[in-house]
């Protein structure tokens, strides 16, 4: 009985190895694609994490003054 479950979970094994690198290997997208996304993906996290510092850093100017209305105050 231990066997069965034993061949049965190796069997599931197998086919679904099979069947993720079978849709790897005969899709548009390959390896070289998935690693370029992981680089992108990984250099956008750099650059948004240095974003936030340098903001962090620089004074916002807009924070001290109030911006000029578009429209004219109404005086009567």
């Amino acid at each position: 009985m231990l066997k069965m479950r034993f061949a049965r979970k190796a069997k599931l094994a197998l086919l679904s190895t099979f069947a993720v690198a079978g849709s790897t290997m005969f899709s548009s997208c390959g390896m070289g694609d998935i690693w370029d996304n992981m680089v992108a993906g990984a250099l956008a996290g750099v650059k948004g994490a240095t974003t936030n510092w340098v903001d962090g850093l620089i004074i916002d100017f807009n924070e001290f003054m109030e911006a000029t209305p578009d429209t004219p105050i109404d005086t009567p």
